[in-house]
C-alpha cells in the first residue's frame, strides 16, 4: 500500500518505515524488495522536500536502506543474466551494509561470486570470514571471532558490531567443503593474506581497501 499511495515524512510513521525496510532486507524476497524500493524512493523525495537537508541522519539513515535494496535487487538481475564480474563486484560491496542485511550470507555470496572469477584472494578472506560467523553461529558461548585485522582500515563492519541469525545457511557438511577448500589453497600458496588495497584519490594513501568508499 506504501508503496503504490505513497510514504508520507511524518515522524509517527518513521519508525513503521524503518521495521519495514529491516525485514525485507531480512527476508530477500525479491517481489518484497521492489516494493520496499518503490517505497523508499517516494520517502526519500518527501523527506528531501520536509527536511531539505541530506546530511540529516534521518535522511542518510533511510538513503542507506535504498542504496542496500538497489544493490541487492541489481544483484539479483545480475545472477539472472549471467553477469559473473558484476555480481562478484556487488557481492563485495554489500559487504559494508553487514548490519542491514544477513552478514554470513553476504560473506558466503562474496566468497561464492570471487572465486567463480579466480579472484581467489578475495574468495579465500571473504569464505574465512563466513566459516567464522558459521562457528559463532553454531555456539555463540564460544564466539570464536578474536582477529578483525583483514577488515580493519575498511566500511565492513566489525563482527562485534552485527547481529547473527539463531541457524546457519548451511550444513556442517557443506561448511566444510568450503573449509577445504580454504586450507587446500592457502596450502598450494595461491592465495595472499590481504585484502586487495588502492590509492586514495584525496590524500594518496596507498593501503586504502579497494573497495571502500571512502578514506578511514
Amino acid at each position: 500500500m506504501l508503496s503504490r499511495y505513497g510514504a508520507p515524512a511524518i515522524q509517527q510513521m518513521l519508525p513503521v518505515y524503518k521495521t519495514i525496510a529491516v525485514e525485507v532486507l531480512a527476508s530477500v524476497n525479491e517481489v518484497e524488495l521492489v516494493m520496499l524500493k518503490e517505497m523508499l524512493q517516494k520517502l526519500i523525495k518527501n523527506l528531501e522536500q520536509n527536511i531539505g537537508d541530506k546530511t540529516n541522519s534521518i535522511f542518510q539513515e533511510f538513503m542507506k536502506y535504498l542504496m542496500v535494496t538497489h544493490l541487492l535487487l541489481l544483484k539479483t538481475e545480475c545472477q539472472r543474466n549471467k553477469l559473473d564480474r558484476v555480481t562478484s563486484k556487488l557481492c563485495t560491496s554489500l559487504l559494508r551494509y553487514c548490519k542491514e542485511i544477513r552478514a554470513d550470507k553476504a560473506f558466503l555470496e562474496a566468497g561464492e561470486a570471487n572465486k567463480k572469477m579466480k579472484q581467489y584472494d578475495l574468495a579465500f578472506i571473504f569464505y574465512n570470514r563466513y566459516i567464522d560467523l558459521y562457528d559463532a553461529i553454531e555456539d555463540p558461548d564460544n564466539n570464536g571471532i578474536n582477529d578483525n585485522t583483514d577488515f580493519e582500515e575498511t566500511d565492513i563492519p566489525s563482527p562485534y558490531d552485527i547481529s547473527l541469525p539463531e541457524k546457519n545457511l548451511m550444513s556442517a557438511g557443506e561448511r566444510d567443503k568450503i573449509r577445504d577448500w580454504v586450507l587446500q589453497i592457502n596450502m598450494d600458496g595461491n592465495v595472499g593474506q590481504h585484502l586487495p588495497t588502492r590509492t586514495c584519490d584525496s590524500c594518496r594513501y596507498d593501503g586504502l581497501y579497494e573497495a571502500s568508499l571512502q578514506c578511514t
